[in-house]
């Protein structure tokens, strides 16, 4: 991947995993960085959802469409 940006934070492992399985539908490369200590811990403390920044825009519009963002 090039240069980074988080386009999500949620409360929960699963929900970014959920949001990533969009993105990943629409052929936009994803990344899910979350503390839950190797899902020892799956509510954990929260977890970021990053795409290479030229796609940053394009990829929050998926999850707007799809519900997952506001």
């Amino acid at each position: 991947m090039s240069e980074t940006v988080v386009v999500a934070v949620f409360a929960h492992r699963f929900q970014a995993d959920l949001a990533a399985g969009y993105l990943e539908d629409a052929d936009i490369p994803v990344v899910v960085f979350a503390d839950d200590g190797g899902g020892a811990y799956p509510l954990g403390t929260g977890a970021q959802v990053v795409v290479p920044s030229e796609v940053a825009e394009w990829a929050r519009d998926v999850l707007v469409r799809a519900g997952v963002l506001d």
